[in-house]
């Protein structure tokens, strides 16, 4: 018993035995609850003695002729005896008689109404372990009555710490095995089955003569789709379909979203196999139209059953089909957000990105090269970006055959009607010359940025980071609240590529083109790391380069401090993009490595933040054009 409980009843003797009057006091323990406690009392004027159903007479004599002055507590380990077989009957009429049950004691310890005490009766099995008692005590119950009592058994059985139902409920239903139910066994054990089917009756409406798990969850599921499909069901489910709607709403959201780690997501997720499987969602879906699920999100099935019709429409160019009144694009944003939007959120991101190249319009006439680098910087750029992220999710599927006729759909009007249009313009107006349009140029980024800046700037120059990339960096550092981007356009030196790139970025008076592999700045060669440096140092002593993959190792901050320390300016070599796509064993990849070098050059900017530098210029030595 708990100590509480033999504290209280040795208190109590102790009063039995308070005078100077000789006294006996007699406790008949029907139960034996406390025969292994008994020992561990202190009685401060009596001794024990253990009365067995055996030794009555033998026990008479000795109260009678041998010891009649001392106090005793006769403790009996079993119920007392009528009067025809107890031989001590007239002994304890002149005597006292102790009662101390234990779910008298119990009621006494929680704090509980006397009302109460056939309910703790009825599960005084439950209260027969110190632990148990413990963890129901611990729960804090602030209202007692039969069901909150009920309902606090069953939370310790499960090894819930809340007293809610629907936790009891989800924790029977997530966690145990729906045919052999382990918490189910435990309630039997206890007395609280019978409890638990009718706050299952109470709370979600079930009721059954014989009741099942299996049934209880086929009516939580099958209410809470009726709920969310904008169809009737068939007469073969209304035996289901529970008035506790309300509850059943709240419990199933919960159930779906309120998961602490994967193991409940996944428990919930085979919770939903099952049901799909017992409730013949299959056979019922068939005749269900897209139109009508756009709600529910019970079942996985429901987001491939609205992905198919969403591939289908964009497969006809239907890019004006709505379901349930929401576009393309509202669909697949709402369907990322349902429960089992992380599992199907790569495709719904391959619908969307391919919706934004099929749409009508991705690409107008210009008239004129500002027109053109304008429209590319507020518009254009986005088609790009469209097609980089539909094959950035393309390529996470497992499997992307379903989407090998949207691929080749989304190829021909992303060359035909966008690329191949943009680059003839383009082109067109580069014959033409273009060193008159307004914008900043490669060829000037040191002098317009550097030569007469009084901030302390680390450079970082991602090789190929084309425009529509920069864009996502910049999106990015704007969810920072501790940064304030700016983004500005800039005219690559011709021909756009690595090694005159480099070279139009470093400090210079005059930049010569030796060929399309090399270039000189002031007559110095350009080619590696130390070279550049040299070139830094020259236009300003507190310089240096350094290559990203070399300062991404450094996590020492004193280190980093002083590597920084006393320098105006740093340039940072980052090629995690043209390193890769550049090469043909690699260049499927080119996608996944933007996506690496936006999360890359963020984080760098964040740990060269902490040791002090806080100006940061992000550039390019050029962009790319990609097709798969």
């Amino acid at each position: 018993m708990a100590e509480m409980n033999l504290k209280q009843i040795n208190d109590k003797l102790n009063e039995e035995f308070t005078g100077t009057d000789r006294k006996l006091v007699f406790w008949y323990d029907s139960n034996g609850d406390f025969k292994d406690d008994i020992d561990g009392l202190e009685l401060a004027n009596a001794k024990i003695y253990r009365l067995e159903k055996d030794n009555q007479f033998k026990t008479k004599i000795f109260f009678e002729r041998e010891d009649k002055t001392t106090n005793y507590l006769v403790y009996a380990p079993f119920a007392k005896p009528d009067i025809k077989n107890n031989h001590l009957e007239d002994t304890v009429r002149y005597s006292k008689e102790f009662f101390a049950d234990l779910a008298t004691l119990i009621t006494l310890n929680l704090g509980i109404d006397e009302s109460l005490k056939p309910v703790i009766k009825k599960y005084i099995k439950f209260f027969q372990n110190q632990t148990r008692v413990k963890n129901f005590k611990d729960l804090k119950l602030t209202i007692y009555n039969p069901s909150n009592i009920e309902i606090g058994l069953m939370a310790v059985l499960c090894k819930e710490k809340s007293q809610k139902f629907e936790n009891i409920a989800r924790c029977v239903l997530t966690k145990g095995n729906l045919e052999e139910n382990c918490f189910l066994a435990e309630f039997s054990k206890y007395g609280l089955l019978e409890a638990f089917w009718d706050l299952c009756s109470n709370f979600f409406g079930y009721v059954s003569e014989k009741p099942t798990l299996t049934q209880l969850c086929m009516t939580i599921f099958a209410t809470y789709a009726q709920n969310t499909v904008s169809t009737e069901f068939p007469k073969s489910l209304e035996k289901f379909i529970s008035s506790r709607n309300g509850n059943i709403t709240s419990f199933i959201e919960k159930l779906m979203y309120s998961y602490k780690d994967d193991e409940q997501k996944e428990q919930f997720e085979k919770l939903s196999k099952e049901m799909y499987k017992a409730l013949d969602m299959e056979k019922l879906l068939k005749n269900i139209s897209p139109e009508d699920l756009t709600e529910c999100e019970l079942f996985e099935e429901i987001d491939r059953i609205i992905l198919k019709w969403l591939k289908e429409r964009l497969l006809n160019e239907d890019t004006d089909a709505k379901l349930n009144g929401k576009s393309i694009t509202k669909l697949c944003e709402e369907r990322r957000k349902k429960r089992f939007g992380e599992l199907y959120k790569n495709e719904y991101f391959v619908i969307e990105n391919a919706w934004n190249i099929i749409k009508p319009n991705i690409y107008f006439h210009s008239d004129g090269m500002v027109k053109f680098v304008n429209n590319y910087t507020s518009e254009f750029y986005k088609t790009d970006r469209h097609y980089r992220y539909f094959y950035y999710f393309l390529d996470k599927l497992e499997d992307n055959s379903p989407y090998e006729e949207l691929q080749k759909l989304v190829e021909r009007i992303y060359a035909n009607d966008f690329l191949n249009p943009l680059l003839t313009e383009y082109s067109g107006y580069i014959s033409e010359g273009i060193n008159y349009i307004d914008i900043a140029k490669q060829r000037k980024f040191y002098d317009d940025n550097l030569k007469y800046s009084k901030h302390r700037t680390a450079v970082i120059i991602s090789d190929a980071m084309r425009y529509e990339v920069g864009i996502s960096l910049y999106e990015k550092l704007q969810n920072d609240e501790k940064c304030s981007p700016e983004i500005t356009v800039m005219q690559s030196i011709l021909p756009s590529v690595t090694r005159l790139g480099m070279s139009a970025l470093l400090p210079h008076s005059e930049l010569k083109i030796i060929d399309a592999d090399n270039a000189l700045a002031d007559d110095l060669p350009t080619i590696d790391l130390k070279q550049r440096e040299e070139i830094l140092k020259k236009a300003n002593p507190k310089s240096f380069a350094i290559q990203f993959d070399e300062l991404k190792n450094i996590n020492n901050r004193d280190e980093l401090r002083n590597l920084i320390s006393n320098q105006d300016i740093i340039y940072i070599y980052h090629n995690q993009i043209d390193a890769r796509g550049d090469k043909y064993s690699t260049e499927n990849e080119v996608f996944i490595a933007c996506e690496e070098a936006i999360e890359e050059i963020s984080k760098l900017i964040r740990k060269l933040t902490g040791a002090g530098i806080t100006y940061f210029i992000v550039t390019s030595d050029h962009g790319f054009i990609y097709k798969r």
